[in-house]
């Protein structure tokens, strides 16, 4: 065989063996559980505010309403600073999966935010695994001077039949998740049951 043509036996085969980009494309959405939780919090006169978290196939995103899980998430909105977020339990905004946002102007500890979020299979003590949704953000916090990463992993919850979700917090200094809490549905998220592992 010619030099030529070996080398475009070669360039064929190994792009046969490689995805196609509409197929690196596709990203990790297929692996996202579909959650759909609701709970409650309390406002400043003991009024209920609608806690929820649901998944969107469509859009291929997670959409948080409600000031206590959004403090989880750290209020990733790219149109509006924390300050405003914090004061709007009404707000709904929508974590894209396999996309990063960076968010400037959010507040003075932490101007600038990297978030990024995905799903991957998570081994669940005890039981086969699950899908599960990983959000982090990445920031430098100019108050004490340091980079910080959070990491927290969502996944599906039932205690003997009562739905729920279940977060998980990844420890950098181990490499492992190591704590969480579990949030069980139609109740309060603020009495939310921590674990550790």
């Amino acid at each position: 065989m010619r030099p030529p043509r070996l080398i475009i036996a070669i360039l064929l085969v190994l792009n046969a063996a490689l995805p196609c980009r509409g197929e690196a494309s596709v990203g990790t959405a297929a692996l996202c559980p579909a959650i759909d939780f609701s709970g409650f919090s309390q406002g400043p006169d003991k009024a209920r505010v609608p806690e929820r978290m649901w998944w969107e196939p469509a859009t291929r995103s997670y959409f948080i309403k409600g000031p206590e899980l959004a403090l989880r998430f750290l209020y990733p909105d790219p149109t509006r600073p924390l300050a405003e977020i914090k004061s709007d339990p009404a707000h709904v905004y929508q974590v894209a999966i396999d996309k990063a946002v960076s968010l400037v102007g959010q507040d003075a500890c932490r101007p600038k935010i990297e978030i990024s979020a995905s799903c991957e299979m998570a081994a669940v003590p005890g039981a086969a695994s699950q899908p599960a949704f990983v959000f982090t953000a990445a920031y430098y916090d100019e108050c004490e001077q340091k980079s910080v990463q959070v990491t927290i992993r969502t996944e599906p919850l039932d205690v003997g039949g009562h739905a729920g979700i279940s977060f998980s917090f990844y420890n950098a200094f181990r490499g492992v998740y190591d704590s969480g809490m579990d949030l069980l549905e139609g109740e309060d998220v603020v009495n939310m049951g921590y674990r550790l592992k």
